[in-house]
């Protein structure tokens, strides 16, 4: 053994419970596993329709000053010496914007020139997203005692969002979220971790279904359900007593045909650019009551979808009246009023006064020949890949048209078609324009 080899397992055994905050025994629970960090890794999410045009703000660093930053993976694995870490290591705005900016394109978000909301507005742009990092952590590990291999660098960085309505001069949406990354750095230095973790927290930025919404459909403007004026009420153009009139600009979701006795031009249609209707989803796997969150018209059926009142129903049911007699789960007979229908997919979404507390998971993703599935009044067994029309077939003999169908876990996979097939669910919300993107897996 040589003079470096001796001497630097001397240092090995001398410094082994180094950590990035300073000497001392190391503290396991400090860290964050490095198959943890593994396992955080974000799928990166590939829009396939064009979205939104979105400006960047520069992210700002707001971390405090001269204070350690590290204690965050490495640092019970580095043998040699752990290097303190400050704010000052980590990388300025401009890399870190170019970072998000990188991101963004790699998932095919429309971006556009423009820093501030005049800016990007001139560029047309329709969200300006801006971030600041609050918080953020790195570990800098050299293993050489010579200082002569690449260090392992690990950084944590935190990135509070706020996406704002360049039209609107107005945040729109804000959350937060938290990337990892891990590198060996040459130079030794955190900034390609710290980097790798800003795309991530970008990444888990896009993943958020709000977010997916906005750049697909537009923020909502929470829309009003449109009634039919009746005759002579009220001249047409005018709003009635007792009627709340719709924000300036923004179309109305109606009816696509005028109930009967009824103008057609008393009614506001639904124009092929509905307003998405954002609607909150329970997470797959969550427990709900399949008849308690059922609604039957007549020989068909409805479910509840979120939690505001929203049903998803059949077209053929509801029929061309801008209201709907329906039987709750209670038994009783309650009004709906028919937001909106999707008359090619055989859909229709009412509003009712009163929603479950605990509506059906719903888990868009496709099932294998061969798969159980349930409805109300009926079960099948799923028959292969959905057809040109993008129905399932999967013989639900009994099952009444506009019921959920279910996988073996109890999550909304689809609505039935009353044949004993079903259209998947991902389909359903995107006739009915429901502001939120469904991917099947």
């Amino acid at each position: 053994m040589n003079f470096k080899q001796v001497t630097a397992a001397a240092l090995a055994l001398g410094l082994a419970g180094c950590s990035s905050s300073g000497g001392g025994p190391s503290n396991p629970s400090a860290g964050v596993p490095a198959a943890a960090l593994a396992a955080a890794r974000t799928t990166p999410v590939v829009f396939t329709q064009p979205t939104a045009k979105v400006a960047i703000a520069p992210i700002t660093m707001n971390l405090p000053a001269r204070r350690g930053l590290g204690s965050y993976t490495r640092n019970v694995d580095c043998w040699v010496y752990v290097r303190p870490i400050r704010d000052t290591d980590f990388p300025y705005g401009g890399p870190m914007t170019e970072e998000l900016r990188k991101a963004l394109v790699g998932s095919k978000v429309d971006v556009v020139p423009g820093d501030k909301a005049d800016v990007a507005g001139a560029q047309g742009a329709d969200y300006l997203i801006t971030g600041s990092v609050p918080i953020a952590h790195a570990d800098l590990c050299i293993n050489d005692f010579f200082n002569a291999d690449p260090a392992d660098v690990d950084a944590q960085v935190t990135v509070a969002w706020q996406v704002w309505s360049v039209r609107e001069n107005r945040v729109v949406f804000q959350t937060t979220t938290t990337g990892t990354g891990s590198a060996k750095s040459p130079e030794q230095v955190i900034t390609p971790a710290a980097l790798l973790a800003m795309g991530d927290a970008t990444e888990q930025l896009l993943q958020s279904a709000s977010m997916q919404q906005y750049l697909t459909f537009g923020h909502p403007n929470l829309p009003q359900v449109a009634l039919p004026v009746p005759v002579g009420a009220a001249p047409i153009g005018q709003v009635p007593a007792g009627q709340v009139a719709p924000p300036a600009g923004v179309p109305l979701p109606g009816l696509v045909t005028a109930p009967a006795g009824v103008p057609a031009a008393a009614v506001a249609p639904v124009p092929a650019s509905a307003v998405p209707i954002l609607v909150a989803l329970p997470a797959p796997g969550a427990a709900a009551d399949l008849k308690g969150s059922t609604i039957t018209i007549g020989k068909s059926a409805g479910f509840y979808v979120g939690t505001d009142g929203y049903a998803i129903a059949s077209a053929a049911a509801v029929g061309g009246a801008a209201t709907v007699a329906v039987t709750d789960a209670a038994g009783r007979s309650v009004t709906a009023q028919v937001v909106r229908r999707a008359d090619t997919a055989g859909l229709a979404l009412l509003k009712l006064p009163d929603a479950p507390t605990a509506p059906l998971p719903i888990a868009p993703h496709r099932l294998a020949a061969g798969d159980r599935v349930t409805s109300l009044n009926g079960a099948g067994t799923v028959a292969g890949a959905p057809g040109a029309d993008g129905k399932v077939q999967a013989k639900l003999t009994g099952s009444p048209a506009g019921a959920p169908v279910l996988d073996a876990t109890g999550n909304v996979v689809g609505v039935s078609e009353g044949g004993g097939a079903y259209l998947p669910i991902a389909a359903v919300f995107r006739a009915l324009t429901l502001g939120v993107t469904l991917t099947e897996r």
